[in-house]
Parts: C-alpha cells; sequence; structure tokens
C-alpha cells in the first residue's frame, strides 16, 4: 500500500470540551456554597435568640430545600430550573405576551399595517451596504448594539472529498473560530443548516435556461419528465454562517448612530477579507447575503408555504418588494412545547450535553442529513469566542477550581478526576495559543402538514433519535419556543442576553 493510501485511512478523534463551573464546594454552585455559610451564621444567630432546637429546625428545613437543588436529572436542571420555566412562561400566557397579531388584525397601534418580527427579533433592523469590492451585504442591528453579517456558503460535501482533506477541513474550521476572538469586536457566530422539501421550480428554471437551441422536442420533454418526477423527493439544503460584531468596541463615538456607522465602514473593509478567510478554512463557496434575501430567510422561516411565491416570482423574473417591516408573521402562538405560526407549527429542542468522550468528525452526519420522517429542520450552532485578554484568566481560574472539587471530596469520581485533566489539559492549550470557544446547538422541526401537531408528535422520537446518533442530549425548550426558535434563525440573536438567570447561579 502506498504512503498515501495510509495517510487517507488516518480517522481523527476529537474531544476536550467541558462544562465551565463556578467555584463551590463540592457540587455546590457559588451561590449554593454562599446559602451554606449564610444558613450557618442564621443557625448561630437563632440558637443564641431562641435555643438549640428552633436553630436545628432552620437548619434540617434549609437542607432539605438545598437538597431538592441537588437532585438534577439527565440535562443538569433541578426543580427550581423547572419551576422558573414554567412560572416564566405563566406569566407571560397571563399578560398574553406568547400571543401575537400584526398587520391589520395587530392590537398594537403604533405598527400600523407592518408584519414585524416578534419577540426578542422585534428590535431588529436591517440596513444594506456595499463592500470594499463593490458588493452589497447586509447587516442586521440589534438593540443591544450589536450588527450581523450574514454569509450563504456551499461547503464541501463529504462524499467529494478523501478523508486526509476532511481532517485538514477540521483544523481549518478551527483555526478559523480560533481567529475570531483575535478579532476586534467579535462577540458570536454561528453555523445553520436547514434541510427543507424542494419546490423544484429552481431545478426546472436552471434546466429550461441549459437546453441547448438545438436539441429535438424528444429530449427537452425527457429531461422535463425526469425534473417532474424527482420534484416530491427533492430536498434542498442550505448553510449559512453569522458573525456579530459589538459596535461599541470597534466604535469610541458617543451616540448609538455614530458608532453604528463608524462600524459599518469598518465592515465593509474587512468583509472582503472576511469572505476570503472563511472560504480558505472551509466555507466553499461564501456569498455575502443581501438584504432582499435576508428578508426572503426570515419570512419564509416564519411562513415556509410563501417560499412557492418567491419561487413563481424568480421563474417569471420579478422581484418580491417586500420590506423588513413586513418579514415576520401574521400571528403566532406559542405553547409550552410548540410553536404556531402562520401557516407552519415548530418544535424546538436545545442541546444540554455536547457529545462524551471522543467522537470522529462525522458526529453530526445523522443530525444534518435530511430525512424522509422530517419535513424541515434547521439545525444551528452557536459559538461564542472569548477575547484572548480574558482566555489566561478563565482557563486557570476553571483549572483552580476543579482542583479545588477534587481536593474537598473525601472519594474523588472518576467524573471529578477527568474534569480535573481536562481543565489543565485546556490550560496548557490554551498557553500554546489555542483560543477559548463557548458553544451551543439549538434544533427546530417545522411542519405544514394540516394537523401539524399531531405530525411534530410523531416527529419528536425521530428527531430525538438522530440527536442521540450523534451523540447529543437535547431538552425541548420549554416555556421558550418562541425564543428559541428565533434563536436558531441566522440572524445574530445572541443566547448569553436570553438568559433567564444570571451566570454567577449556574
Amino acid at each position: 500500500m502506498s504512503s498515501t493510501s495510509q495517510q487517507e485511512q488516518v480517522v481523527r478523534y476529537y474531544s476536550g470540551w467541558r462544562v465551565p463551573k463556578s467555584f463551590g464546594i463540592g457540587r455546590l454552585s457559588t451561590a449554593q456554597t454562599a446559602a451554606v455559610f449564610a444558613v450557618g451564621a442564621g443557625a448561630v444567630i437563632i440558637e443564641m435568640a431562641a435555643g438549640l432546637v428552633w436553630a436545628f429546625f432552620m437548619v434540617a428545613l434549609c437542607a432539605a430545600l438545598g437538597a431538592v437543588s441537588l437532585i438534577r436529572d439527565q440535562h443538569g436542571t433541578n426543580f427550581y430550573d423547572r419551576r422558573r420555566e414554567m412560572s416564566a412562561f405563566r406569566r407571560a400566557r397571563r399578560r398574553g405576551a406568547n400571543v401575537y397579531r400584526s398587520g391589520p388584525l395587530g392590537v398594537d397601534g403604533r405598527l400600523g399595517r407592518a408584519f414585524r418580527l416578534p419577540g426578542i427579533l422585534a428590535s431588529a433592523g436591517l440596513t444594506e451596504h456595499t463592500d470594499a469590492l463593490e458588493r452589497p451585504f447586509a447587516l442586521v442591528s440589534h438593540q443591544d448594539g450589536r450588527v450581523t453579517l450574514v454569509m450563504e456558503v456551499s461547503p464541501y460535501g463529504r462524499n467529494q472529498t478523501h478523508q486526509e482533506h476532511i481532517n485538514s477541513l477540521v483544523g481549518l474550521w478551527g483555526a478559523w473560530l480560533a481567529g475570531l476572538s483575535r478579532q476586534l469586536g467579535v462577540t458570536d457566530a454561528s453555523v445553520t443548516v436547514e434541510t427543507s422539501p424542494d419546490t423544484g421550480r429552481r431545478l426546472r428554471r436552471e434546466m429550461a435556461d441549459d437546453v441547448s437551441a438545438d436539441s429535438t422536442p424528444l429530449a427537452e420533454r425527457i429531461v422535463m419528465d425526469v425534473v417532474d418526477s424527482t420534484r416530491e423527493s427533492a430536498v434542498q439544503v442550505r448553510t449559512w454562517v453569522t458573525v456579530s460584531f459589538d459596535t461599541r468596541q470597534i466604535s469610541q463615538a458617543s451616540t448609538r448612530r455614530a458608532r453604528h456607522a463608524q462600524a459599518v465602514r469598518e465592515l465593509a473593509s474587512k468583509a472582503p477579507a472576511i469572505t476570503q478567510t472563511l472560504a480558505a478554512h472551509g466555507g466553499g463557496a461564501v456569498h455575502l447575503a443581501r438584504a432582499e434575501e435576508v428578508i426572503r430567510l426570515a419570512r419564509v422561516a416564519y411562513d415556509p408555504r410563501s417560499e412557492i411565491l418567491f419561487e413563481e416570482a424568480a421563474a417569471q423574473g420579478l422581484a418580491v418588494d417586500l420590506g423588513w417591516h413586513e418579514a415576520g408573521p401574521v400571528s403566532h402562538e406559542a405553547v409550552r412545547d410548540a410553536y404556531h405560526h402562520d401557516s407552519a407549527t415548530s418544535k424546538v429542542w436545545l442541546m444540554s450535553q455536547a457529545p462524551a468522550g471522543r467522537v470522529r468528525d462525522t458526529v453530526l452526519e445523522r443530525i444534518l442529513e435530511p430525512s424522509p420522517d422530517v419535513e424541515r429542520k434547521r439545525f444551528t450552532m452557536l459559538y461564542r469566542p472569548m477575547p484572548a485578554s480574558k482566555a489566561p484568566g478563565v482557563v486557570e481560574r476553571d483549572a483552580d477550581q476543579a482542583d479545588n472539587r477534587l481536593a474537598t471530596s473525601k472519594r474523588p469520581s472518576a467524573r471529578l478526576r477527568r474534569e480535573a485533566s481536562q481543565a489543565q489539559k485546556a490550560t496548557e492549550e490554551e498557553a500554546s495559543g489555542a483560543a477559548l470557544v463557548d458553544f451551543g446547538a439549538v434544533l427546530t422541526v417545522t411542519s405544514t402538514q394540516a394537523d401539524s401537531a399531531r405530525a411534530l408528535e410523531s416527529t419528536a422520537a425521530i428527531v430525538e433519535s438522530m440527536a442521540a446518533s450523534s451523540h447529543l442530549l437535547v431538552r425541548p425548550a420549554y416555556g421558550a419556543q418562541e425564543s428559541a426558535f428565533a434563536l436558531g434563525l441566522p440572524l445574530g440573536v445572541s443566547p448569553s442576553r436570553q438568559s433567564l438567570v444570571g451566570r454567577w447561579a449556574r
């Protein structure tokens, strides 16, 4: 066997990610450790004021309540976490915040006849600019001062390359993510892979354009019959990459408008380098999304049946005159475990645990590939690069906390020893130049069938099985389906700004 053939058979495995934990005694978090000291101090005061019996009852009651918080399910949530979710959803339902009506039927007269995006996307804006290469590109502006650059990519398919090249692409993608932490102002990034039924009109239009003028009517009929026969089974796969920037880090201007204008000028000059770097690091062909494409993306997500209208307009050479204020749904209603919007119903899952142990580059293949049992599926990986200036302190503190938990445990488990080893390894890798990136995942499934709610019930088991095949542990976004749906769109919504509790409590 030649040396080249031997190299192609080398399969690499990847691991090392871990969930950062706050400082505390044993398995306790920072807040729980502080509560233990507070209970101890309170017991001393009560013992001095009312006697030992009352102090004992107070300690026993607090211990029972604290023990409940230590009982966690497979997703890492305890009784109080689940109660917090339910309470937040019930408050929103009492206020009517889970129901949205827009346009002429809207109850908010300030919106007029607009069909604005709902929920956490309501304050988002969209503008179009031109980069240094005279290419138009869209920017999604958020209320917190961030702007998001949306790019559509055509990455290499696994069947189009060999193992050696795949290993190289994985390394290049890791290098691209690491490079984001060294760019000024980058706060978030995401990759979205969407599979949906192809209407067949695009393929028919492309085949019609490629028909030779010298072809015979029989040949044209055969080609069109083949196109029509594959129409129902055709699947469309689209991939987007987004990068979000904080305008307050890019510009020191005093006003919001001035910061946005300076950030736009900065991104216009950086856009060619961003696209070229992404293409060189495995992104394939990279296309800067225009404003009309972002509008269509959002509109089709909330109303999937409108995609046929866009395809019909493109077939006739017409442009759909749709503004950003018309990209939202006419109505929606969020229930505890589903999201009804216009012509479809969706269900969203969030990743609660990353793949454990060592995995191959094919770990997400099952969850990404099209499935005949799932009509529309959108999988989004969310990344938050940590600035290079903060990474050393974070890994050192994480390693110290892991060592502290190991030292304070009377009988340290294999898991504690492994966590301490991984934390120490992360410290060494960061010192050698590696970057830190927080990541998560959002999985959205949408059905446009007449009885879409029942269809999603039968699809849920299939989706969770697909996630399990990809070594992912997912949990439905109970009580937050609407926000999780927006989080899974390639529009730059940041998960760190949507948390119900602060990081200190986790």
